[in-house]
């Protein structure tokens, strides 16, 4: 057997953060305790509890620390003929006395957890004649899922005389989900499950693992990883990343490196899932929605997306350009700077011409001064959402942001509208159901819009709203301030 780190309670062989040790437990104080608690149970003072299984705990406990211990970034196999990130394992077998416990590549590069304690831990002991108990944080692999010279975790667990098994979490690779379980089962090994809390602690360590499998999307993952990586807003992906966990998220100048592999990845199983990304594992095909949030250039594949910033023409320069011309990502745009971001980041692409604190200034002085709005922003930053999300896109017509001596408008082009439709634009504001659905609901995974329709009102009674043709579309227009009749 191997000569490992040797401790006598589990407590100081988790403080120690090694990957491999031995715990001589019977004499541990928490062993006993749980020992205690199972005999109680069994003895019928609590016959209408469901039985715990203390110990069992106790060394499920133990290997999923294991399994929570980190990776090494160099430590990648082959699977399915790519390569791909490994899933984070531990492993307890219990025997004679002792816990032998060990994390993937505790002493080889690349060994399973499995591996690393009945091969390298015990060599060549006779695990049949004590009843040895191996708890493992993940379903052991299988003959299809290893190289033809490596005996599988499956088919070593066999071989080595292990007639009981706890499991933490199924393999999502496709060559052994389920498959290394009715392996035993078929030799006769029983097989049980690890305790609720500590089953999902497994999963969870492996979120990003599951990814790469996830529907069977590992080629599609790479496929579109390779291709976007240099298209990407790294900094928009990242806020849609850690919005997902994290509502109070601020907006960074975030680079890849920043964002995370296992983020990363889990982004692309869900847009691949959701459809807004498809591959066939050679090309790659984007949705608008996809496009307009994500993209540095949305305009390379949805080739009308256009925000124009327009200014009166400076009569004293008559050679400059009154238009500025956005290309960023709609998170970029809607994100990047706070609570009054659009007209942030808007100022700031017009800086030299418009000095971003006068264009900020004026914008508020129209808002609060003429339309005398206790906050100031909110029903500009209402209009200026709703024509990102109502907008037709390939219309041929941008977005607009007109900012005149006495007011500011709010632009945008939708599909050809009737009368009655129009009318009711006019009248009651934008319908609650926005014209391009999933666009609005990234908007709303990363918390920057809201469902509710409340803002509509708003908009109404600071703003005038029309509704005009033209070549064939509608062109809905929100003025500030109102006008009065």
């Amino acid at each position: 057997m191997s000569m490992s780190h040797k401790f006598s309670s589990k407590k100081a062989a988790i403080e120690s953060e090694l990957p491999s040790f031995e715990i001589a437990f019977e004499k541990d104080p928490e062993y006993q305790d749980a020992l205690a608690k199972d005999r109680e149970e069994q003895s019928g003072q609590h016959p209408h509890s469901v039985k715990t299984c203390y110990v069992d705990s106790y060394f499920e406990e133990i290997a999923v620390h294991l399994g929570d211990l980190k990776n090494e970034e160099s430590e990648a196999e082959i699977v399915l003929g790519k390569k791909m990130e490994p899933p984070h394992v531990g492993a307890v077998v219990v025997f004679d006395g002792v816990a032998y416990c060990a994390k993937r590549s505790a002493f080889k590069h690349g060994d399973h957890a499995e591996h690393s304690v009945l091969d390298t831990m015990l060599g060549d002991a006779d695990l049949r004649e004590k009843g040895a108990v191996l708890y493992g944080t993940l379903e052991p692999c299988t003959k299809q899922s290893r190289s033809k010279w490596t005996t599988s975790c499956t088919e070593l667990i066999i071989a080595r005389g292990i007639r009981k098994v706890f499991v933490g979490s199924l393999d999502n690779n496709p060559l052994v989900e389920g498959q290394g379980i009715g392996r035993l089962l078929q030799e006769g090994v029983e097989v049980h499950f690890f305790k609720p809390g500590f089953a999902n602690r497994c999963r969870h360590q492996n979120d990003s693992f599951r990814a790469q499998f996830s529907n069977g999307l590992a080629k599609e993952i790479k496929a579109v990883g390779a291709f976007l990586r240099n298209r990407l807003d790294w900094p928009s992906v990242s806020f849609y990343c850690r919005r997902r966990s994290d509502a109070k998220a601020k907006w960074l100048e975030a680079g890849a490196e920043d964002l995370g592999s296992d983020a990363l990845r889990r982004f692309y199983a869900e847009m691949i899932e959701t459809g807004h990304l498809s591959s066939d594992g050679k090309t790659c095909e984007l949705s608008d929605d996809f496009s307009l949030c994500f993209l540095k250039d949305p305009s390379e594949f949805v080739s009308c997306y256009e925000v124009d910033f327009l200014r009166p023409v400076d009569a004293k320069s008559p050679g400059n350009d009154p238009t500025e011309r956005i290309g960023a990502s709609i998170i970029r745009l809607m994100a990047s700077d706070g609570s009054d971001s659009l007209l942030a980041s808007l100022a700031l692409k017009v800086a030299g011409r418009v000095p971003d604190s006068d264009l900020k200034t004026f914008v508020e002085n129209v808002l609060t001064e003429r339309c005398r709005l206790p906050k100031k922003m909110d029903p500009f930053k209402e209009a200026a959402f709703n024509a990102l999300v109502h907008h037709a896109y390939r219309s041929g017509s941008p977005i607009v942001f007109l900012i005149k001596g006495d007011g500011i408008a709010v632009s945008n082009c939708a599909a050809r509208l009737s009368k009655e439709d129009a009318l009711t634009l006019e009248n009651e504001g934008w319908p609650s159901l926005p014209a391009n659905p999933r666009l609005m609901q990234l908007l709303v995974n990363c918390g920057l819009v809201q469902r509710s329709g409340r803002g509509l009102p708003s908009i109404r009674e600071v703003a005038s709203i029309s509704v005009k043709g033209y070549q064939g579309w509608s062109v809905v227009q929100a003025a500030f301030p109102k006008e009065t009749k």
